[in-house]
């Protein structure tokens, strides 16, 4: 279990498993006057066949929401402490502090790239599936394009309509 508390003017919208087959993720967010606290519980659904040693591991995304910026740049502190289950881990461990630096940025457009001309699913006509890999970049006001690597999802009300196939 992991607890990260923040003043407020930061929130926690949304966690995510990196890999969704190897864990389960709950979380809890509460507010109170000062202060927000989220309580994020991840459990490992399976050891992968690939598992590691003891080095640090990738479990979840965390989508934050900023509020009442006043400058275009700002930075937001975040507590965070672990509760290991009765397992000894030193106090030095158990708690840490990390600052987010935080931009404003306007975004215009987001603008998929494919390497072919049209996004057509011809799979309905043919029978034969058809792949095309997307990028997806984002351009803010003054111009710069950056490309969204992770995160970006894709879904269609009807599976056999669009299937996505994540890298």
């Amino acid at each position: 279990m992991v607890r990260m508390k923040v003043k407020k003017g930061l929130t926690l919208l949304y966690v995510m498993e990196s890999v969704p087959a190897e864990w389960s993720i709950t979380s809890d967010v509460s507010s109170g006057i000062k202060h927000t606290v989220a309580s994020i519980e991840a459990r490992r659904k399976m050891v992968p066949s690939h598992a590691r040693g003891d080095g640090p591991l990738e479990i979840a995304h965390l989508l934050f929401e900023i509020e009442n910026m006043t400058s275009a740049a700002v930075t937001r502190r975040i507590l965070w402490q672990v509760d290991s289950n009765g397992k000894n881990i030193p106090l030095d461990e158990k708690r840490v502090v990390t600052e987010m630096f935080v931009t404003l940025r306007d975004i215009r457009a987001i603008v998929p790239l494919t390497k072919t001309l049209e996004l057509l699913n011809s799979a309905v006509l043919t029978g034969a599936p058809v792949m095309t890999p997307l990028r997806l970049l984002v351009v803010d006001s003054g111009g710069q394009m950056t490309e969204i690597k992770q995160g970006a999802l894709c879904h269609a009300a009807d599976p056999t309509i669009l299937k996505v196939l994540l890298p």
